[in-house]
């Protein structure tokens, strides 16, 4: 109820000129390297060869903007690749406010993912911190390949393995992530049947067009949006994850109806709120500052006092207007929260489906 609260205050406070809300949210990628060749992300070849280092991220949170933050999204490139990856878990929480951190891996370094998840875990646990892990899962053996471009599938299933059968251990919350795109969206169910099979939690999202993993160029290649016939799958995929009953994770079914929605719209339908339209921050392994990952230019880069300046200037407040107008209804990454208008959509739904459930026994028919 107090994150409710504080989500309604801030975003009341972003409507007053001079009062913008300071972030709680923070991506924050970390490497521009990686040891994965997936067909929808050009990181290895084009992202800098460069790593966060503890330096750099005790300077940039010396900036009185992230004195709020409350949740930072752990990413790449892989961090796992990162030296200094404990260390700078550490330094992050010093954060005062600061309540969860969330980290995405491919798993394929096991023993080194271990090492380090198991040490960050025993960090934030000392601090009262929630860390969760995702390791990505695109996929069944060839499937696997085909989507992360190696074959690696047997030391990821032995990273997820692990974590799952020793819960507590590693993070405090767990879940498998799998990608959906041209390369795997025939595959969806043998992936979710797998899963299921050895117990992994896993969630699923849509490849999209994004600028920090440098793939707007060729968002053709492996978007399901490009051809119906893929689209229509992944809707029927989608509508069956809303319909779950064995799913009682309400936040996670409206993240899939917005999902099924969007591809309905032929991605012009958006129900989700995001935040990053009018508080939350991207800070990459440069230190580089950005609204959102997905659209964003670079605003600046950080020193130990400018993010506020850089972030609230007039002139950058003025372009993240331009960008909400231009990009963001035609958006559905970060599809976690209703908008008013999806949180009415997604009731009438479920009443529907509730009072009239014969018009949804043949779900799989969509036009």
């Amino acid at each position: 109820m107090m994150q409710l609260i504080t989500l309604i205050l801030d975003k009341l406070l972003a409507l007053f000129p001079g009062l913008q809300p300071y972030p709680r949210v923070l991506q924050f990628p970390i490497t521009g390297r990686c040891n994965s060749k997936c067909g929808t992300c050009s990181v290895p070849e084009l992202a800098p060869d460069v790593d966060m280092t503890i330096e750099r991220v005790r300077q940039i949170m010396q900036n009185d903007l992230f004195k709020k933050l409350q949740a930072i999204g752990i990413n790449g490139g892989e961090p796992s690749l990162v030296k200094e990856l404990p260390a700078i878990i550490a330094e992050l929480l010093c954060l005062p406010k600061l309540k969860s951190i969330h980290m995405i891996t491919n798993g394929m370094l096991t023993e080194r993912i271990l090492e380090i998840t198991k040490e960050i875990n025993e960090s934030c646990k000392a601090k009262g911190v929630h860390f969760s892990l995702s390791v990505s899962l695109d996929g069944i053996e060839e499937v696997y390949w085909a989507c992360r471009g190696v074959s690696s599938f047997s030391k990821t299933i032995d990273t997820i393995k692990t974590v799952v059968e020793n819960p507590g251990t590693y993070c405090s919350s767990f879940s498998a992530g799998c990608t959906v795109s041209k390369y795997n969206v025939d595959h969806l169910a043998a992936n979710d049947a797998y899963c299921a099979e050895y117990n992994i939690p896993i969630f699923y999202r849509l490849a999209v067009p994004n600028r920090r993993i440098y793939n707007m160029g060729y968002s053709d290649d492996f978007s399901v949006l490009t051809d119906d016939a893929d689209r229509r799958t992944a809707m029927e995929f989608f509508f069956g994850k809303i319909v779950d009953r064995r799913c009682r994770d309400w936040k996670q079914k409206f993240t899939y109806y917005a999902i099924f929605k969007y591809l309905e719209g032929k991605g012009h339908v958006r129900l989700a709120d995001c935040f990053w339209k009018w508080r939350d921050a991207t800070v990459d392994e440069l230190g580089n500052i950005y609204y959102c990952a997905t659209e964003s230019k670079c605003l600046g880069t950080l020193d130990g006092s400018n993010a506020t300046e850089i972030f609230h200037s007039k002139e950058n407040l003025d372009y993240r207007k331009e960008l909400i107008k231009e990009h963001c209804e035609h958006c559905i990454h970060y599809a976690f929260f209703p908008s008013i208008k999806g949180a009415f959509s997604f009731l009438f739904f479920f009443l529907h489906l509730v009072l009239f459930p014969a018009r949804y026994q043949m779900g799989r028919r969509f036009h």
